[in-house]
């Protein structure tokens, strides 16, 4: 005869959040990825290309690259 064993939560990791309240740790997070967007949605790539081209003295294509490149870098 089989007997059901009842659960117990091995550490905290297994025990509900409480959401009475604000989860200030995804409000931080939340607001730093905003930050990022907004710096990032600031960057203008056309003018960080065309002062590389016009520095280097590149392809168009290699500047927008390397502006793109510059972006990605930003970002991580």
């Amino acid at each position: 005869r089989m007997t059901a064993a009842v659960a117990q939560p091995a550490s905290a990791l297994h025990l509900p959040r409480n959401r009475d309240g604000p989860d200030t740790r995804l409000l931080n997070r939340a607001s730093r990825l905003s930050a990022v967007a907004t710096a990032v949605g600031a960057i203008d790539l056309k003018q960080v290309a065309a002062t590389y081209q016009q520095e280097a003295g590149c392809s168009g294509l290699e500047a927008a690259t390397v502006a793109a490149a510059a972006v990605g870098a930003a970002l991580k």
